[in-house]
């Protein structure tokens, strides 16, 4: 089963939002890439396009750098 697919039927991936999560450096390995794509389904309809994906990105890497 698709990270996609777990979170939702409806939704699919971009061919850029896919490129854009094939570049990705993780380094929080699937564990992190699952967090990404979770967060860009809560965000989009039904097509997950690159602005969702890079928010997603961004909000990560954000959160990640806040002090403890």
């Amino acid at each position: 089963m698709s990270i996609i697919a777990s979170c939702s039927t409806d939704h699919t991936l971009s061919p850029v939002a896919l490129r854009i999560l094939r570049s990705s450096s993780w380094t929080g390995n699937f564990s992190q890439l699952k967090k990404v794509i979770r967060l860009a389904v809560s965000k989009s309809s039904e097509r997950i396009i690159r602005q969702e994906i890079t928010e997603a990105l961004s909000s990560f890497v954000n959160d990640d750098l806040q002090p403890c």
